[in-house]
């Protein structure tokens, strides 16, 4: 029970970011499969750049409260950890809209019916909770995990 009350605000930063890249990937594997994106394959930089990323915040979560964290050396990589994690869901959200673009614009414009409008919706809602999981880890990079974090 100590643990819950050792939590700061940037813990729950992270696991909102986690849980935001979390729905993104669940999405963008939901769009991988339908009719109208399908023919695109599985884009590694937005696969592995989500899952490294939700691995590098359960580290620091793991890590944040411990004394080992006070040494300045592990600081200082628990703040390059933090850029790491920002830049790799942003990579992944920016290949994602970068393949998914030229197919937008195609649906929009020729294809606009029921079927393609849900395929698009789904690879919308996937960037869009990628956004917000790069929010969320850039939020949480400048907030304290644990109350005794100095």
């Amino acid at each position: 029970m100590a643990f819950l009350k050792n939590l700061a605000f940037g813990f729950y930063m992270s696991v909102l970011a986690v849980a935001a890249e979390i729905v993104g990937l669940a999405y963008y594997f939901q769009n991988q499969k339908t009719a109208t994106y399908g023919n695109l394959a599985i884009n590694l930089v937005t696969l592995w750049g989500g899952i490294i990323g939700i691995a590098l915040i359960a580290l620091l979560v793991v890590l944040s409260p411990m004394k080992v964290m006070r040494a300045r050396i592990m600081r200082s990589l628990a703040d390059i950890a933090y850029v790491v994690i920002s830049v790799l869901f942003m990579w992944g959200m920016a290949v994602l809209v970068a393949d998914r673009v030229n197919l937008f614009a195609g649906v929009l414009t020729f294809n606009k019916n029921p079927q393609t409008m849900a395929d698009t919706r789904s690879a919308v809602i996937a960037i869009v909770a990628m956004l917000i999981a790069v929010i969320f880890a850039l939020l949480s990079s400048f907030m304290r995990m644990s109350k005794t974090e100095e």
